[in-house]
């Protein structure tokens, strides 16, 4: 395996210049490029934490940054094609799994059911080459988005749990984590204060709607208002997406780091950077008017407040008196007339928007196709790709794991929950411990159990920025630990045994 690491760099490359080109002339700009990728793919895989660090902080900027260097005249096809970093990443450590030897090691029960989602989902991908028009007929470009949304998160986590990471990697990615959702955190304070301000900032100083429309072929309806306005029944309101533009991606991302926030705040280190980021995500969630974020928040709480017994008793009154400063601060934002009509909408028709009838009549719908379908309709048949690439036999489920169902089958649908489930056990397992894994995995377990929650009324884990940024984190939360670590909290009852 250790020798094939090289062989696969190189040729993986190559294979990539002959695609791009597409059979035609090799130019020196292609050479050039492809020296970046062999490059770039040895650096990846020869330092593992230059890729998650890279995929964390990288993914969730990445449309804003490419954006912007588009509207400045950098080449459209540059632009694009710098988007595929989290890609190359994503293969660098590919290779150093090969090249550790660690795909050696046991597999256990976690790995077997990744193994087994991912390899049906590849088939998927794949099988229609033999048999054209078979699975939906979706073009290839259209199959391989489609395979990215499913298994490219679940592929990065095998890779990063096979391999290892130091405790100052760990907290590093929590530092990352922090300073990304202040500076989405503030953009949406923006956006929430100043939308006709904010709307200008995306459209002629980032130059969002032409990126959209030229490279991606995805025009927004008005492209000099690009904000998601609402004025259904009684509400007019602006759900706040930040720099991502979306609201639900926004709501869903901002989950990840309040679970680790809520962690850490009963720790010993970075509580205080931790109560700032736990607030400023939860405020944001709160503006996003994203239903099932909120519910993932109050699963995390929830969990958070039932599972404080291990804790020291300054840290648990640090933790609740945190919070409660934190909910009574975000009580006018809570009570808020869009907040509040939107979840009495899925049960009042009087006040129920079209989103609410969309959610109240979709997901029985799409659960009964997946039940006439059990072997799924194939890739693409998702709602983000369906509407991008125009697959007509796509259907839309405000539910993730019909929506996997309707895609490739109830099977695979049954073990990605399966998967799930024993990751967040992993995680939970892992929290027992002290140290840096054990506040992250800790961290991503209240996440995770929000996300899992909030995948039960929208599609949380096809929202690519989030699930890449939860998977690859809880990869490295539960990988092998590179060296010793000092405990992050101290529990009283352990301290006492020590002692002894």
């Amino acid at each position: 395996m250790q020798r094939a690491a090289p062989i696969l760099v190189t040729g993986s490359a190559v294979l990539g210049a002959f695609l791009f080109s597409a059979g035609g002339p090799v130019t020196a700009e292609l050479l050039l490029a492809t020296l970046f990728v062999v490059g770039f793919v040895g650096l990846s895989a020869s330092r593992p934490a230059f890729s998650v660090i890279g995929l964390v902080a990288w993914v969730p900027i990445q449309t804003t940054v490419l954006s912007y260097l588009y509207h400045l005249g950098v080449p459209g096809s540059l632009a694009r094609n710098v988007g595929y970093l989290k890609e190359l990443w994503a293969i660098g450590l590919a290779i150093a799994v090969l090249r550790s030897g660690a795909l050696r090691r046991r597999f256990d029960a976690l790995d077997w059911l990744v193994v087994l989602y991912v390899g049906i989902a590849s088939v998927y991908l794949f099988l229609p080459l033999a048999a054209p028009g078979a699975l939906g007929g979706v073009p290839w470009s259209g199959r391989v988005n489609a395979w990215r949304l499913l298994a490219l998160a679940v592929v990065v986590f095998f890779c990063a749990r096979r391999l290892s990471f130091s405790a100052a990697v760990m907290s590093r990615l929590f530092v990352i984590v922090a300073v990304i959702t202040l500076i989405l955190t503030g953009f949406a304070l923006w956006e929430s204060i100043d939308a006709n301000g904010f709307n200008d900032f995306l459209v002629n100083t980032i130059g969002l709607p032409a990126f959209k429309a030229d490279l991606f072929d995805s025009p927004f309806p008005d492209p000099t208002y690009v904000l998601l306005a609402s004025g259904d029944n009684a509400f007019n309101y602006t759900r706040v997406g930040s720099l991502f533009n979306n609201p639900l991606t926004l709501g869903f991302f901002m989950l990840i780091p309040f679970g680790l926030a809520l962690e850490r705040i009963g720790g010993r280190r970075m509580w205080q950077l931790a109560a700032v980021v736990g607030g400023a995500s939860l405020y944001t969630i709160f503006l996003t008017v994203t239903r099932s974020a909120v519910v993932g928040a109050g699963v995390a709480v929830l969990l958070v407040a039932a599972f404080q017994a291990s804790r020291a008793s300054r840290q648990r009154l640090r933790l609740f008196v945190v919070l409660g400063i934190a909910l009574a601060l975000l009580l006018p934002v809570a009570g808020h007339s869009a907040t509040v009509g939107r979840f009495e909408g899925l049960f009042n028709p009087v006040h129920r928007d079209d989103s609410s009838q969309e959610h109240v009549e979709t997901t029985p719908a799409a659960f009964a196709a997946a039940l006439r379908t059990p072997l799924g309709r194939g890739l693409g048949a998702n709602t983000s790709t369906g509407t991008r690439f125009g697959v007509s036999t796509s259907i839309t489920s405000d539910n993730s794991y019909i929506e996997t169902a309707n895609e490739i089958g109830m099977v695979p649908a049954v073990l990605f929950v399966a998967a799930l489930l024993m990751l967040l056990r992993r995680l939970r397992e892992r929290a027992q411990e002290i140290g840096a894994a054990a506040s992250l995995a800790g961290g991503l377990w209240l996440a995770g159990s929000g996300l899992a929650v909030a995948g039960l009324f929208l599609q949380t884990w096809y929202d690519l920025t989030t699930s890449l940024a939860f998977w690859v984190l809880a990869g490295v939360a539960l990988s092998d630990r590179a060296e010793p670590e000092e405990p992050d909290y101290v529990d009283a009852k352990e301290l006492m045994t020590s002692a002894y």
